[in-house]
């Protein structure tokens, strides 16, 4: 190691040496938080090196871009974990996963890692010590600076002669649906939640670039899964303790910090809860709230439903949110169909005034919530 060497005891230092032997030698997964964001150059270079493939959690979504063959999914809130452990699990002695820059909280890993207690294992980030715990056993630990490390590791293995040969991870790869934009409703009165994202992904995201916040809810699963992003930090969601009312307020703070349009895909319930619709018109800034409309805690109603409990109360009264927006000096959009959807959302963009654009979303669609349902059962049985 050269410049960075301080950063790492001898112990590391042999450990350091064995994992740039194991990412020349296995099939290799690297797992990426938010704290890994600043050295996505740096990641980019090595999994190209190394023919690794690339996973991360909500808030890591796009520091590799989605739209890479090395990306296989998130993990998490919608995620893919079930299938990453199988794949792997069930050939430990050929992989070697690195993870870096997340605490590994359920929400963002489900406790995935706990499933790798016989594979390679590292950890690196400059919170390692808070993480250890939270790893199993086998973990070899790396508490440094991701930028430094990733730094130092490139370096390394660009003085390796690479004759490392392609892996195909065709088998660990989410498929993700290319839905149609009418969401075959003949009643024109709901969308179908796929239908939503598409759009979002469409002219939100690819055409015009726009921060995105996902509330807590069924909204966490719904657009952690299924929208893409090629650049960090442009997705934003709150997994540390999955508050509702985070981002029908936090919305605010993306318009005002970034001046730039930020769309926040808000449940009913939570922006009942909490929201800063006025502030945003008080400030002029670019905040648009589109409400996933079902008049219900649809995620309680349907976790329930999924874990065989009693059902409880989850229903919320039907709420005009457009007229809502608009009695707090905000544009309010109504849309029942996909068309009206992409029209209010193309107009709210193009306006750049604080908008509430009210969607009225099929109540009965199921959002890939059966990571998280299997993890809630396994706290059940324990």
């Amino acid at each position: 190691m050269t410049k960075n060497a301080s950063l790492y005891s001898a112990t590391s230092f042999i450990d350091f040496s064995m994992l740039i032997e194991l990412l020349l030698a296995k099939k290799s997964l690297f797992w990426l938080g938010f704290g890994a964001r600043y050295a996505g150059n740096n990641i980019q270079k090595i999994i190209e090196l190394t023919n690794s493939a690339v996973i991360t959690t909500p808030r890591g979504k796009g520091i590799i871009s989605e739209y890479s063959l090395a990306s296989i999914g998130t993990t998490g809130i919608g995620s893919i974990s079930k299938e990453i452990t199988k794949q792997i699990t069930g050939d430990s002695s050929r992989y070697v996963v690195v993870i870096m820059g997340s605490p590994l909280s359920e929400l963002s890993a489900f406790y995935l890692q706990k499933n790798f207690s016989n594979i390679d294992l590292f950890y690196v980030g400059l919170e390692a010590d808070k993480v250890r715990n939270n790893l199993p056993s086998n973990a070899i630990v790396f508490k440094s600076d991701i930028q430094c490390f990733t730094e130092t590791l490139l370096s390394a293995l660009q003085n390796k002669v690479i004759h490392k040969s392609a892996v195909q991870y065709s088998a660990l790869m989410v498929e993700f649906v290319d839905y149609i934009i009418k969401d075959n409703n003949d009643s024109d009165k709901v969308i179908h939640p796929l239908a939503v994202m598409n759009i979002i992904q469409r002219v939100a995201i690819n055409k015009n670039n726009c921060y995105i916040a996902a509330e807590a809810g069924n909204s966490f699963f719904w657009a952690s899964h299924y929208l893409k992003f090629s650049q960090s930090g442009r997705y934003r969601l709150g997994t540390a303790f999955g508050a509702m009312g985070h981002y029908a307020c936090g919305l605010v703070g993306i318009a005002a910090g970034f001046k730039e349009c930020a769309i926040g895909i808000i449940g009913d319930g939570a922006m009942l809860m909490a929201n800063e619709v006025s502030t945003a018109v008080r400030y002029h800034l670019a905040a648009i709230w589109l409400v996933m409309n079902d008049s219900s805690y649809n995620m309680c109603r349907q976790g329930l439903e999924m874990l065989n409990s009693d059902p409880l109360d989850c229903d919320i009264p039907v709420t005009d949110f457009a007229l809502f927006g608009r009695a707090l000096g905000a544009d309010g959009y109504q849309a029942n169909n996909s068309q009206q959807l992409e029209d209010a959302i193309v107009e709210a963009i193009k306006n750049r005034n604080p908008a509430v654009i009210d969607v009225r979303i099929d109540k009965n669609a199921v959002p890939p919530l059966k990571d998280r349902i299997e993890t809630l059962k396994g706290f059940i049985n324990d």
